[in-house]
């Protein structure tokens, strides 16, 4: 009986250990850090998938919206049941489900051959500077035109894997945000649930950052360093034809998402309040802890100088919102002006880029008189035997691209054996200089206009926190209208609406923008359309940011029809409230 009771006891300690809403706070803004974590690296590594894979920006673009789908059909029916149901216990089943489709999404690369970089190998037949100027030889086209039929019959099993994979991280993530919010509202201070969300939102800002260095680590390892020595490979993170490991990122965020999500299974149903007591002495109390935090917060913004930006604008609404009292009449009318902000800081990265480089036979001809369409076919390569489909770039010393050193005309190239790397490819019959130069570099050209780099960042950044300084001001507009038990249904509706009109085909909108810039598809020895290996740089800019541009004007739109009905929503009760009174 007494083992019993002390078993009890120490239950019920650990369970008082969980019963504190900063705790939650933390935890939950290390749940949606890590959320965020795989989602920025799976768009991060996405764009490797679609080299290897073979996909166009707009089927990369449906993948990544894919879990919307499954978020959408469920995001409703669950947050209906949000103040019925144990929110921690789902929260924490629903990080492991996001965890395990996570895993999922690995399968593709244990389930496909080995990456085969270049047509140099084909079975275990050796071709000597196949990609160079060489005499026909069809028998080479059509074993690898075989081996490629092979791996092009893989992508089936690959597609069914991604949909499922993709399917269960959109109904993992379903109670994730709708519960954590709804719980931190209903069990924290009214005067602090601003502050509590806005840090929330403002930890989980850092998943991104997290996500996208991770990408840059692991994307610099091969793509098979678990099938071959990476010594061996003759390929560098800078070649054009270079893989990633894409896979192993995952595997690191899934076992993240493992260890994060076991604490809300410690958490209770429902917090305990503390007791307020009304003597003097506990009211000076009080307000001296009050006091304090609110100079911590100070003291925390003063320091957060280096944070990401947009951690710095979620912050700073969630004390515009507690400080100057903003009411739920204004909010729509400040979030347009904010959008109008953002709009015209917009404007001048249409004018910061780069243009496309002069690729041959692409975007620019020797024949300046020619009035037919660029071709790669040209004199000067004639006499070669060039695939296609073949993409191994090279800069001319007449600092102008090749999709190739066949399309080059380049007769041999000088290989260090010591790095495993082609340093240059020599007796190009495309390139001339008034030095009688006639050699080309592995990859692409070099911009020129890399100066703007740091200007576009700081550009980007400090528009993204502009933007982010409605984040919570229209979070606490829904949290507000509605009763306590709707809270989570509320917030379930308003992530639908997102999600079927913004996040589900924003990926795709974006990738079929995308697409209709590209100036050179890749294709298969089979004719089939593969990546995008050049795009219109200029019109990719107007096109994505326009894009952008577009959607911002809308929510302008959409934000004062929200404030002129909440004013005369305003004035009516006013009228009625009078007419009561009288």
């Amino acid at each position: 009986m007494a083992v019993k009771e002390r078993v009890k006891a120490r239950l019920q300690t650990g369970r008082c250990n969980f019963n504190n809403i900063k705790l939650f706070v933390l935890c939950h803004g290390m749940l949606q850090c890590a959320q965020l974590l795989y989602s920025a690296y799976f768009k991060s590594s996405i764009v490797t998938i679609e080299k290897q894979f073979g996909l166009s920006s707009f089927s990369s673009g449906f993948i990544s919206s894919l879990h919307e789908i499954g978020n959408s059909l469920l995001i409703v029916f669950v947050s209906y049941f949000g103040s019925r149901v144990h929110r921690p216990r789902l929260i924490g089943m629903g990080g492991l489900l996001l965890s395990f489709g996570a895993f999922l999404l690995t399968l593709p690369h244990f389930i496909s051959e080995h990456y085969d970089y270049s047509t140099d190998t084909v079975g275990n037949v050796s071709y000597p500077n196949a990609d160079t100027c060489q005499p026909a030889n069809q028998t080479h086209s059509l074993e690898y035109c075989t081996k490629s039929d092979i791996r092009f019959n893989t992508m089936s099993s690959v597609w069914v894997i991604i949909i499922i994979a993709q399917l269960i991280v959109g109904i993992g993530s379903v109670p994730i945000q709708p519960f954590g919010i709804s719980y931190v509202d209903d069990f924290a201070e009214p005067s602090n649930s601003p502050l509590y969300i806005a840090i929330l939102f403002a930890i989980s800002v850092f998943g991104p950052a997290f996500g996208y260095l991770l990408g840059s680590v692991m994307l610099r390892l091969y793509v098979d360093l678990d099938r071959v020595n990476p010594a061996t490979i003759d390929l560098k993170p800078s070649d054009p034809r270079w893989i990633g490991a894409w896979w192993l990122g995952l595997l690191i965020s899934s076992s993240i998402l493992v260890i994060i999500s076991v604490p809300y299974f410690f958490f209770p149903r429902e917090m305990i309040p503390r007791k307020k007591s009304g003597s003097e002495s506990d009211m000076l109390s009080e307000m001296e802890e009050k006091r304090m935090k609110e100079m911590s917060i100070r003291e925390f913004i003063k320091r957060s100088i280096t944070l990401p930006a947009l951690a710095i604008g979620m912050v700073l609404g969630g004390l515009f919102m507690k400080r100057f009292n903003i009411s739920l009449v204004k909010i729509p009318w400040y979030s347009a002006c904010v959008l109008i902000i953002v709009i015209i800081l917009t404007i001048p990265l249409f004018f910061m880029g780069c243009s496309t480089q002069k690729i041959a036979g692409i975007n620019y001809s020797d024949d300046v008189n020619s009035s037919s369409p660029f071709t790669l076919k040209a004199n000067c390569n004639a006499q070669c035997f060039c695939f296609d489909y073949v993409f191994n770039p090279v800069c001319g010393v007449d600092a102008i691209e090749y999709i190739s050193p066949c399309q080059a005309g380049c007769t041999d190239s000088v290989f260090n054996h010591s790095i495993r790397m082609t340093m240059t490819y020599n007796n190009c019959r495309c390139i001339q200089t008034s030095n009688n130069e006639d050699y080309a570099h592995p990859g692409h050209c070099k911009v020129s206009c890399s100066y703007l780099l740091f200007s576009m960042v700081f550009s980007i950044s400090f528009i993204g926190m502009i933007a982010s300084l409605t984040h919570n001001p229209l979070y606490m507009t829904v949290l507000r209208v509605v009763r306590q038990e709707e809270k989570s249904f509320a917030i379930g509706i308003q992530f639908l609406i997102m999600r079927m009109f913004a996040w589900l085909p924003a990926p795709a909108l974006f990738g079929a923008v995308i697409d209709s810039t590209c100036i050179r598809w890749n294709k298969t020895c089979t004719g089939k359309r593969g990546a995008c290996n050049y795009y219109d740089n200029n019109l990719l800019r107007k096109m994505y940011l326009g894009l952008q541009v577009g959607y911002n004007i809308l929510g302008v739109l959409l934000l004062l029809i929200a404030g002129w009905k909440a004013k005369m929503f305003s004035t009516r009760r006013v009228a009625a409230q009078n007419t009561e009174a009288a």
